[in-house]
């Protein structure tokens, strides 16, 4: 299977090369997953498709999911409880504030539908992260992915550079900084970099926002696979059909960290061996994560490699200017309410 392989390999370099561009301090705005998409699509250009395709499809079909799922490791209730019931009102207000303003462009005629949804999920959640979630819940095609994931990572990236200058500007104590951020920037990439940038207590509060905002990302996939059942008018019992099954796997592994059964394993020699004593901690639950962070960006890859230039025409320009706009909608009103 030799189309398959060179498609695995290609992804894997890409990564690789991500990851280190990321380590260089290249990737800390965009993510190592966005950048390693951004190599993908500039090499679609001029490498033959056909290829690579079977390579990309596995990659799509099997480890983006299992990267969703290793996910669910990054997300503790007792991360969330600092920020109460507040923070919690304020992830849902942002996700429908997001949902409502480009539902709103679709119903005018600026958006088809299905790109607004993955839009409005990718700004009011967690970036591609999201997109990529609810993408099999819609049906959505990969140049919709593709150009929903660039145009939310390019509004983020414009955010990240924007609100540390404006926070300064308005001066801002860490504290409302810390929760403008985590609150309205898309990947999370984006919100540790823009909170550090900050200072260390604005960069912990900003990641706390941020959590609350991905453990939302279950109930919104459900409640998107409901009304999907209810549009296509299938019985009560496909429901399951329209809930993908990472999902099932995001929400254990959630519940596993939550209750602390994520296990601290020791590895080590004992004195006298050949390489000498050593002993270390092994986290589980960081290990997930860190899975978690490969598979995206090897998944990135991949969709990068099947987008082409005549796929992302067909989106059109519209996406970003809807992205920037929803950007522009969300902070406002974040950085009004904190700043009460």
């Amino acid at each position: 299977m030799p189309t398959l392989y060179s498609g695995l390999a290609l992804c894997g370099v890409l990564a690789l090369s991500a990851s280190w561009l990321e380590a260089q301090a290249l990737g800390a705005v965009f993510g190592g997953a966005v950048v390693a998409m951004l190599l993908g699509m500039g090499l679609a250009q001029v490498l033959p498709g056909e290829r690579l395709e079977a390579g990309c499809d596995f990659v799509v079909r099997v480890i983006l999911p299992l990267g969703i799922v290793l996910l669910g490791a990054r997300v503790r209730l007792e991360d969330l409880a600092a920020l109460g019931m507040w923070g919690l009102g304020m992830g849902v207000g942002v996700i429908a504030l997001s949902c409502s303003v480009f539902l709103a462009l679709a119903r005018w005629g600026r958006l088809a539908p299905r790109l607004a949804i993955l839009l409005a999920l990718g700004n009011g959640i967690c970036g591609g992260s999201a997109i990529a979630a609810a993408a099999p819940v819609l049906g959505a095609r990969r140049d919709e992915i593709a150009a929903s994931i660039s145009a939310v990572m390019i509004a983020g990236t414009i955010g990240t550079l924007a609100l540390p200058f404006l926070g300064h500007r308005l001066d801002l104590s860490p504290e409302v900084f810390g929760l403008w951020a985590g609150l309205s920037l898309q990947q999370t990439p984006q919100v540790v970099a823009a909170g550090l940038s900050y200072g260390p207590e604005a960069g912990a509060i900003a990641t706390s926002a941020k959590l609350v905002r991905i453990a939302l990302l279950t109930p919104v996939i459900f409640g998107l696979g409901l009304a999907m059942r209810r549009r296509t008018d299938a019985p009560a019992c496909s429901l399951l059909h329209h809930i993908p099954g990472f999902l099932w796997g995001f929400l254990l592994l959630s519940a596993f960290s939550t209750l602390s059964l994520l296990p601290q394993i020791g590895i080590g020699f004992e004195p006298g061996s050949w390489l000498g004593a050593w002993h270390a901690e092994l986290s589980v639950r960081e290990v997930a994560a860190q899975g978690s962070q490969a598979c995206m960006t090897l998944a990135m890859a991949a969709i990068g490699l099947q987008t082409r230039r005549e796929t992302l025409a067909r989106v059109g320009p519209g996406a970003l200017g809807a992205a920037l706009l929803g950007a522009v909608v969300v902070s406002t009103f974040v950085g009004l309410v904190v700043a009460v």
